[in-house]
């Protein structure tokens, strides 16, 4: 049994380096709703937090280590935006920079609501990877984890997927890498014409066509 799990830790390092080396060559467009997120952020911040408080004793170095786990598992957490408001931007893998983890100790559920609203006040740069931070507090026998990500790459359901692949890594459970993910309008197939700004004639606009159920 020893050596079978041997073998099967070796053959997953092998396809995290696969799949991590196919990641950095990945340049892709922001879909239709990354992109408005991205235009939204240069005005107003939209990015956003999710925390978890965690019962049990927990250490950072443990904490560090889940997360650079989870960063291989999601290319997307080692991306940047390269582009102006006038063209159409691109999400582009950088160096793979870690995630950066900012640890403060105190009681969590008294401070948490305080490190939320630091990070909402603290802006991200899309030109600069990652898209994504994250804080520790740690408390004497509990702690509150938080993540905080630029909105063009994810939302609160993604987060909260993020969190729990997190806590996994964090068990020491084997997180398999994942391919690079399309855009949502490649995954929902929507057409060029839908998306190129040409005008419909008027009777078109009067009885539009159904999209999707």
């Amino acid at each position: 049994m020893m050596v079978n799990a041997t073998r099967q830790i070796a053959r997953g390092q092998r396809d995290s380096s696969a799949i991590t080396e196919s990641a950095q060559a990945e340049v892709r467009p922001l879909g239709s709703l990354e992109h408005l997120f991205w235009l939204l952020d240069q005005h107003r911040f939209v990015h956003f937090a999710v925390t978890a408080l965690i019962s049990g004793e927990t250490s950072p170095r443990d904490w560090r280590r889940a997360l650079d786990r989870l960063q291989k598992r999601h290319p997307i957490l080692s991306v940047c935006v390269d582009g102006e408001p006038d063209s159409v931007p691109s999400f582009r893998q950088a160096d793979v920079t870690p995630i950066p983890l900012r640890i403060v100790e105190d009681e969590p559920e008294l401070r948490w609501e305080v490190e939320v609203g630091k990070e909402l006040a603290r802006p991200f740069n899309p030109s600069r990877a990652p898209l994504i931070r994250a804080v520790l507090i740690q408390g004497a026998r509990d702690a509150a984890f938080m993540l905080v990500a630029h909105h063009s790459i994810a939302d609160g359901l993604s987060l909260a997927y993020a969190i729990r692949d997190t806590l996994d890594a964090l068990a020491g459970r084997f997180l398999r890498p994942l391919p690079w993910l399309p855009s949502q309008d490649d995954m929902m197939n929507v057409s060029d014409s839908l998306m190129d700004g040409q005008e419909q004639d008027r009777a078109g606009a009067a009885m539009p066509a159904v999209y999707r159920p």
